[in-house]
């Protein structure tokens, strides 16, 4: 058995995969979560390897997967900063088990690693070169299902160089472009604050706002749980809204407004991708509920005929990779729907099957 874990804010997700199969389970961080898992996993019997998902590894993480355990330790403390209300939860549970369970191998899988190798115009910000030594950069996300997507397609695209742009429609929609597999543009940055905007998310926003909301008498926590946790669609509609409440549902004009500027966004990051690229050769969205997207995966296309880009009407959706595009379009199309925790158990089984753990 594999065993994986995962964290929101409240939540610590973990999966047990065993002979293909996956189970899911969480608990409230608050509780006993060290009985909760060891009662999940008969006591932790037949476990032979466990991943962690780390959501962000600065510099300090150079690999999607790595061995961790005891000596280094200190190099996934070192990240704790970067997102310490995801990070310190990655590296309780990892010293938790790497001490339990000290024979067996232990795996991170850095969310982050992926866009290390961001050409440096598309990396940097334009600040003093102290914050850039401390790591302030942009490093986009979500990398370890970026890559798989760009993969899976990558052999329906014939041509000597594949320009690839992927995206993720979640919560926190993300757009990446690849070329022959490796990534030149993010539209998230240093967290996932920079970006498209989501349910609680502002997305791209000025970054004086946040000095005159604190120059108004508003306490910095205060100013990031309202930018993070109550902006985006739920303060546009004025009520708690997630990403499928927008975009499916009844309609009305409010909804209707709300709906136009994430497509707005999303077709903005995709034609500033393209435009980078020199052109496009293939275009993946990917989700966990991709059949939620049905209509709304036709609207981006729509804004892309002047490409040449067409999709079908005929969509065989049983297969793994939805061929979405017409026989006379100039770009491929496609739909993945994907599993994160088939995913994470790949990525594990690569690295372990590549050498013995030390």
């Amino acid at each position: 058995m594999i065993l994986l874990f995962d964290s929101d804010t409240i939540h610590l997700h973990w999966c047990k995969v065993e002979r293909n199969k996956l189970v899911a389970d969480k608990c409230e961080l608050r509780s006993n979560w060290q009985q909760a898992v060891a009662k999940s996993t008969d006591n932790f019997k037949n476990v032979r390897a466990i991943g962690y998902f780390l959501h962000h590894g600065g510099e300090i993480i150079k690999k999607a997967a790595s061995f961790i355990s005891a000596k280094n330790m200190g190099e996934l403390q070192k990240c704790v900063g970067f997102l310490p209300e995801y990070n310190d939860i990655t590296t309780k549970t990892a010293g938790y088990f790497i001490e339990k369970l000290p024979k067996i191998p232990h795996i991170l899988l850095c969310d982050t690693a992926f866009f290390l190798d961001l050409p440096p115009e598309v990396s940097r910000y334009a600040v003093p070169n102290q914050l850039r030594n401390k790591g302030i950069r942009r490093y986009g996300r979500y990398g370890l299902f970026h890559r798989w997507a760009s993969r899976q397609v990558s052999p329906f695209i014939n041509k000597n160089i594949q320009r690839i742009i992927c995206v993720h429609l979640d919560e926190h929609t993300n757009i990446t472009a690849t070329k022959n597999g490796l990534p030149v543009d993010s539209s998230m940055g240093f967290t996932p604050a920079e970006g498209i905007l989501s349910s609680g998310g502002c997305g791209d926003i000025d970054p004086t706002i946040i000095f005159y909301l604190y120059s108004m008498g508003m306490p910095l926590k205060e100013i990031n749980q309202l930018l993070s946790r109550q902006s985006g669609f739920t303060a546009l509609l004025g009520q708690k809204t997630d990403l499928l409440d927008i975009l499916s549902g009844e309609i009305n004009k409010k909804k209707d407004f709300v709906r136009e500027i994430y497509l707005y966004n999303v077709i903005k990051y995709i034609g500033g991708f393209i435009s980078m690229l020199g052109g496009l050769d293939g275009l993946v969205f990917f989700s966990d509920r991709l059949e939620k997207f049905d209509s709304f995966i036709p609207q981006v296309c729509e804004k892309l005929e002047f490409l040449g880009l067409k999709i079908s009407d005929k969509v065989n959706k049983n297969q793994q990779i939805w061929d979405l595009s017409d026989a006379a379009s100039n770009i491929k199309v496609f739909g993945l729907k994907y599993n994160k925790w088939q995913i994470m158990a790949s990525e594990i089984e690569v690295l372990l099957n590549q050498g013995v753990h030390k």
